[in-house]
């Protein structure tokens, strides 16, 4: 459309010309006033004519450039907005793969094989709180194996698809976690409770633990712990409590801090555990293989 109209705009153009070289050249040609006279009757309405069309012609095409102006605007636009949202996609990738490394770069030191994954869902409730991972069965993922953030403890896988798998976390009320406390050597089960207290139970040792203890994943139970459990919570499942039986418990993992002493429970010592409020808000994990 732009083009039809600067071709036209460049026809009105020659023809003004050629009309103003006919006036000048009868202006200056030796021809007698009565002559004159009659041409430049007949040119003046035909310049104010072609003028008038010129400006018509001008206007419309400064019209239909403006428009053509919006909509290339509207459509730089989107471009922008498509690419807005690539980089922030990318972005978000780029820290993802940080996150991960940086998990990666704390587990160092233990002698396992970890699988990055990502939590694609949560389900808390009252009671439950379980998160859904992209990694599954199709992945070597199995019912019982452990899932960290870095050097943290945070829950075990209760069962598995193809594609996905449903960790059961510790602050569900169903956790209970093998654990020690490494400084004392003081071993027992971390359990919460309905009100999402932390709590390291069935301490012997006197004292058991002391404010400020770390209390860490333990081996000692694990297995047999991870096989009554699976087959309690997965209901007897493909690849429930056999695997789970199969599935070696790596110790080590911090579970909390020890923030108080509860006291003594049918004989009995009990003890609060305190964890990051940074592993509520889980995105990236690794899951524990088989060793």
């Amino acid at each position: 459309m732009r083009p039809t109209l600067l071709r036209r705009r460049g026809i009105i153009v020659m023809l003004l010309v050629l009309v103003a070289i006919f006036v000048v050249l009868s202006l200056k040609l030796p021809i007698s006033r009565r002559a004159r006279k009659p041409v430049m009757t007949v040119v003046t309405p035909v310049l104010r004519g072609v003028e008038a069309v010129g400006r018509w012609f001008g206007r419309v095409g400064q019209a239909i450039a403006g428009q053509g102006g919006v909509k290339e605007r509207a459509e730089l636009k989107r471009e922008v907005e498509s690419l807005e949202a690539e980089r922030a996609a990318l972005e978000a990738e780029l820290a993802s793969l940080r996150a991960t490394a940086a998990q990666l770069e704390e587990v160092a030191a233990f002698d396992l094989v970890f699988r990055p994954a990502r939590v694609v869902g949560r389900d808390p409730t009252s009671w439950y709180d379980t998160a859904v991972i992209n990694l599954g069965s199709g992945s070597g993922v199995r019912p019982g194996m452990q899932v960290v953030k870095g050097r943290w403890y945070v829950g075990r896988v209760l069962e598995t698809g193809p594609g996905w798998s449903r960790v059961m976390l510790v602050p569900d009320a169903r956790s209970t976690v093998p654990a020690m406390a490494p400084g004392r050597g003081t071993r027992g089960l971390v359990e919460t409770t309905s009100a999402g207290r932390l709590l390291f139970k069935y301490l012997d040792d006197e004292p058991p633990v002391a404010v400020g203890d770390r209390v860490v994943t333990s081996r000692v139970g694990a297995e047999s712990e991870a096989a009554a459990e699976g087959a309690a919570v997965a209901g007897g499942a493909a690849a429930g409590g056999g695997a789970a039986a199969r599935v070696r418990f790596a110790e080590g993992f911090e579970i909390g801090t020890v923030t108080a002493l509860a006291g003594e429970e049918s004989g009995w010592q009990t003890a609060v555990l305190e964890r990051p409020a940074a592993l509520d808000r889980l995105s990236e994990v690794l899951v524990v293989m088989d060793q």
